[in-house]
């Protein structure tokens, strides 16, 4: 029974992560062909929407066997790097092409996605940004979180520094899982369980 729980957890948790990594696969296999350093392809990695951090900072400290300081200046800054040119150009890239439909169509379809994912941002703001940023959760992290505060229209300066402050508490929570190996999953999985369990009881409760 325990055996059977714990490769529950391992398996939610992971889940993302694991998704990630085989989507990153080709990416990475490709980058070192081109004989590009590890430490630029976590930085490269980290940039990439649906990896991110999460998978950047494993793949330095686990792979490539990277110190910890230096796996996490560049899964940090490789995280940063798309946020200001999303903060800053997404509107005007939309409404540059708003008449190419299957680019609108694809533009459309992430902002209802993202808005989906957006209801604490809406209520909260500045907090709400900060934990849909920092909790590395499937659909969470710094390209949502920038997407969401520009569809909400919400001060740059304030959505800058939340999503920074969340880009710091993804990579502490992701450290912490995998320092802690075995425990770090049990943990991190029951995190994951609890805010499913809330999500779910809060969407029930908002349908009455």
């Amino acid at each position: 029974m325990k055996n059977k729980l714990f490769f529950f957890l391992f398996i939610l948790f992971f889940s993302s992560i694991l998704f990630a990594g085989e989507v990153a696969n080709p990416v990475i296999n490709f980058l070192k062909s081109k004989n590009i350093s590890n430490t630029i392809i976590v930085l490269i990695i980290s940039t990439l929407p649906i990896f991110e951090l999460r998978l950047g900072l494993p793949l330095a400290l686990t792979l490539f066997k990277i110190d910890y300081p230096t796996a996490l200046f560049y899964s940090l800054l490789g995280n940063f790097i798309p946020v200001i040119p999303i903060l800053l150009l997404l509107k005007g890239f939309y409404r540059m092409f708003e008449k190419v439909k299957p680019v609108k169509r694809f533009l459309d379809w992430i902002i209802e996605r993202t808005e989906k994912k957006s209801k604490d941002v809406k209520k909260y703001e500045f907090w709400g940004l900060v934990v849909l940023v920092g909790i590395p959760l499937p659909g969470t992290g710094a390209w949502t979180g920038s997407l969401a505060a520009v569809i909400l229209n919400l001060d740059f300066k304030r959505s800058l520094v939340a999503i920074s402050l969340g880009i710091i508490l993804a990579s502490f929570i992701v450290s912490i899982f995998v320092f802690m190996g075995k425990l770090g999953v049990v943990a991190a999985s029951l995190l994951i369980v609890s805010i499913y369990i809330i999500e779910i009881i809060r969407t029930k409760r908002y349908a009455k």
